[in-house]
C-alpha cells in the first residue's frame, strides 16, 4: 500500500473517532500500535498478517 494512501486512510479513522480502525492492504492488515492489546487479540483471529504500526 503507498505510504500517502495508508497515512490518508489512518487520518480519516483518527478523525472519526469511533474507536480502534483497521486498514486491510493487499498482504497485510494494519492496527495502530496504540490499539489497546485486547483490541489486537481479538481482530488478529480475523487477520492472520497484522502488523501494528506507529
Amino acid at each position: 500500500m503507498p505510504r500517502h494512501a495508508f497515512e490518508k486512510s489512518l487520518a480519516i479513522l483518527v478523525a472519526d473517532n469511533q474507536g480502534e480502525g483497521i486498514i486491510c492492504g493487499k498482504k497485510t492488515a494494519y492496527i495502530l500500535e496504540t490499539a489497546p492489546e485486547a483490541v489486537y487479540a481479538y481482530t488478529h483471529q480475523y487477520y492472520h498478517r497484522l502488523a501494528r504500526v506507529p
